[in-house]
């Protein structure tokens, strides 16, 4: 998936998404593949559709910080006040103070 970044790295976003769709096509649950999707769509500030989909891999992993943190981010983006992100913030600080370090 190397090149894909270096699709939005060149802005070329939509080809990126284009990749992630056909990988979703086949594997719809790949939370990889839908964080990085909902990464290339925040790059080409499509803040919408880049929430949709954050939503769907918190739906898959509840627990996933950085979908939650990429939510909030994009919700931010798109005029959501920081009082209604407030829970939010909350439990990624509590579940970034919790959890366990890698081996």
């Amino acid at each position: 998936m190397y090149h894909v970044s270096v699709l939005i790295a060149l802005g070329r976003g939509n080809e990126a998404v284009r990749y992630y769709d056909r990988e979703l096509s086949v594997h719809p649950n790949n939370t990889v593949a839908l964080m990085n999707k909902g990464y290339a769509l925040h790059q080409m500030k499509q803040y919408q559709d880049a929430i949709t989909v954050f939503d769907r891999v918190i739906a898959l992993e509840p627990n996933n910080t950085a979908a939650l943190l990429n939510k909030g981010y994009d919700q931010i983006a798109v005029g959501i006040t920081l009082d209604l992100l407030r829970p939010m913030i909350v439990f990624s600080q509590l579940n970034l103070i919790t959890a366990k370090p890698p081996l």
